[in-house]
């Protein structure tokens, strides 16, 4: 195969040719591990001119990072490291490394994006995705989503350091309250209730958070705790026939 033949390969992946798939993704990866023995550099241009031609997420489906998965397999930490550095240096790479490491058994990949792009990246992803809604930062989205989920007191975490990062916006805290906070609250409010009260006892920005939730839904007694946290009254169910007003975010 020469060096047009790969392009066209990695082409066809892209457009989204082999979907849905004839054999399970493994399998795909494993016949693509073959393939990409052969000039594997010229497999590396081969995406890296998709990507650079690509106007939007849109334009590419999630069948090249299954040529990125098989290249990083075969070419081991040299490789990897190679997925890294770009990932970390264009968000595009940082997209297609989301999709390449993507593994339903692992909450979405989510351990290994931490691993290789490091926390404080993925959060500044995330922020720049809530603020200017590029969707080659969406898988941000996911990855703190799978956190939420699996990890409640690392996503806790994760969550102080983002209303650290938003640096007093009100809007922004606004977003984080009804979302990565509020579903945290939702899915583990028992576990990290007490984590939740000392967090708030030191951080103005982390209170502001907790008033704009709406988690009357969950235990009584979690809710008035929470609630005390807030040090003021939290959102309620409104009688039938009420409209709430927009969330509170000052």
């Amino acid at each position: 195969m020469n060096k047009s033949e790969i392009h066209e390969v990695c082409r066809d992946w892209a457009s989204g040719r082999y979907f849905p798939l004839a054999v399970a993704p493994e399998r795909a990866v494993d016949d693509l591990r073959i393939m990409t023995r052969e000039l594997p550099e010229a497999w590396w241009n081969g995406i890296a001119l998709l990507l650079e031609k690509a106007d939007s997420e849109e334009d590419l489906s999630d069948g090249l990072g299954f040529i990125l998965r098989a290249l990083i397999l075969n070419g081991g930490d040299d490789a990897e490291a190679s997925a890294k550095s770009r990932a970390l240096n264009d968000p595009k790479w940082a997209d297609l490394l989301y999709w390449a490491t993507f593994n339903e058994e692992d909450e979405s990949g989510t351990s290994v994006m931490f691993e290789l792009l490091g926390r404080q990246l993925i959060l500044t992803t995330y922020l720049r995705y809530l603020t200017q809604e590029s969707d080659w930062d969406m898988w941000s989205d996911f990855v703190l989503d799978s956190l939420v989920n699996s990890k409640p007191s690392e996503a806790l975490r994760a969550v102080v350091t983002l209303l650290e990062d938003a640096r007093g916006d009100d809007g922004l805290i606004g977003v984080l309250a009804a979302g990565p906070l509020e579903d945290l609250i939702k899915l583990h409010a028992p576990t990290i209730v007490d984590e939740i009260e000392i967090e708030a006892r030191r951080n103005e920005s982390f209170r502001k958070a907790l008033a704009g939730t709406w988690i009357w839904d969950i235990d009584p007694i979690v809710f008035e705790r929470i609630e005390h946290a807030a040090g003021e009254v939290l959102a309620k169910p409104l009688p039938r026939g009420k409209r709430r007003p927009p969330r509170k975010t000052t």
